[in-house]
């Protein structure tokens, strides 16, 4: 878990919203990005959880936002599947 040295203004009151928190997990054997989570609430169980969830399905999220010209990305991220073990730091 990191907070983001950022501060996310909301774009309908112009208001700040606060800092996210963004928490990650990362393939030990391959290095890539296993789940990700970015969000307003502080690091708990919940946030982990929802890293998991990202991790164990398709991130076939991505390639529909890729066809509709949303995102610009080059390569497909394919990481997915439910873990054999956990480590935590």
């Amino acid at each position: 878990h990191t907070v983001a040295d950022v501060f996310v203004v909301s774009s309908e009151t112009g208001l700040p919203i606060g800092r996210p928190t963004i928490a990650m997990a990362v393939d030990r054997c391959t290095r890539m990005p296993f789940g990700l989570y970015i969000g307003f609430e502080p690091p708990s169980v919940s946030t982990v959880m929802q890293v998991l969830k990202n991790g164990i399905l398709p991130k076939t999220y991505v390639e529909h936002r890729k066809r509709a010209g949303d995102w610009k990305i080059e390569h497909s991220w394919d990481v997915c599947g439910v873990p054999r073990r956990l480590l935590m730091d």
